[in-house]
């Protein structure tokens, strides 16, 4: 990767003023006529509310490449190298995001139809192009950075604080010394349809991400992701399978199927305590990726044991019971034994229901 391609060489190799040098950051060909369109666009940049949206909808394509049908376009937004940007139908550019296509190359910057990108969010090619296929979103705060082309296929979600970026620097020393940055980059960064990037995940060089598979939130992918896989920590490794038609459905713990369940059959099992015991699955199954499966894991299973909690885990999981059924857990109730079950965490939630509607509620009993 020429350093002569950068934009530092671009400010500052030769002998230029800087007028000229700040025409060659903002604009693909540099002319006075073409600087002074932009600096009069963006004079109406920062205009609030519908008047801002129609003057930006009627001046912000007069420098674009292509602009589809309906585009919003938020305030102060930021487009560099705007002849070199192609938006599809129905584009959405949210307050303060960036746009820069100074390295895209002839292939430029190319949003589909329905992409939303979303605030403060910047997408920017330093080597490299961009695409981003139809009714995909980049979340707030995220970063899209190419150094080595960056190609996004429809239908993906990226939270907000995603960083996608493409380069490396060369790690080992020669005769040119460490003041001298060697960037290369091992291939384009390739994500599938239907991909979920959680919040704050980060996907590096030359990584492609498989159609259908979730990358955990603050997970760091370094190397590929088959399709329809859940990925999980740093660097991102493997946690299941999604859609595996060929496993056994998860099962509750009901009367037969476990100890606890055994022990329960002794006594009455209430649709109240299957109810509890549901969200309480299904909230670990969504947040924390668990999987319910005959011999893997049951209620009766410890989560600690199985990596599904810790206690930060633990303290989010009674925040959400609390605010599920209006509870307010007693600390004298807390015990260690019955925050690592499924069953224990049912159990403690029921007997704290009954304390609270005190014991007028039969289907809590």
């Amino acid at each position: 990767m020429d350093e002569r391609e950068f934009i530092r060489q671009r400010l500052h190799g030769g002998n230029r003023g800087a007028v000229r040098r700040y025409a060659s950051l903002v604009l693909a060909r540099p002319t006075t006529l073409g600087l002074l369109k932009y600096e009069l666009v963006n004079l109406f940049g920062g205009i609030p509310g519908a008047l801002g949206l129609a003057i930006r909808k009627w001046l912000y394509p007069r420098l674009l490449g292509r602009t589809g049908k309906s585009p919003i376009f938020g305030r102060n937004i930021t487009l560099r190298h705007a002849d070199n940007i192609y938006l599809g139908d129905r584009v959405v550019l949210d307050d303060y995001c960036l746009v820069d296509a100074r390295g895209a190359g002839e292939h430029g910057i190319r949003l589909g139809d329905g992409v939303m990108v979303h605030r403060n969010a910047s997408i920017q090619s330093k080597v490299g192009h961009i695409s981003i296929g139809a009714n995909s979103s980049v979340g707030a705060l995220s970063q899209i950075v190419s150094q080595g082309a960056i190609e996004i296929a429809e239908n993906v979600s990226i939270a907000g604080g995603v960083g996608i970026a493409g380069g490396r620097y060369q790690v080992e020393l020669d005769e040119e010394g460490p003041q001298v940055k060697k960037r290369f980059t091992a291939g384009p960064i390739r994500i599938g349809p239907n991909v979920r990037l959680g919040r704050g995940a980060i996907i590096l060089d030359g990584v492609s991400i498989g159609a259908g598979a979730i990358v955990a939130p603050g997970s760091v992918v370094m190397s590929d992701v088959p399709e329809n896989t859940v990925v999980i920590g740093c660097p991102a490794r493997p946690l299941r399978s999604r859609g595996d038609v060929s496993r056994e459905p998860a099962v509750a713990a009901t009367p037969g199927n476990s100890e606890g369940g055994q022990r329960e059959a002794q006594g009455h099992v209430t649709p109240a305590m299957e109810e509890i015991r549901s969200v309480i699955r299904r909230y670990l199954e969504e947040t924390h990726f668990a999987e319910f499966r005959p011999g893997e894991l049951g209620d009766d299973d410890s989560l600690f044991d199985h990596g599904i909690l810790d206690s930060a885990g633990v303290v989010a999981m009674l925040t959400m019971l609390e605010r599920e059924y209006g509870l307010h857990f007693d600390e004298s109730a807390l015990q260690p034994e019955m925050l690592s079950t499924v069953n224990g965490l049912a159990a403690l939630t029921s007997g704290q229901l009954r304390e609270h509607t005190g014991g007028t509620r039969q289907d809590w009993k």
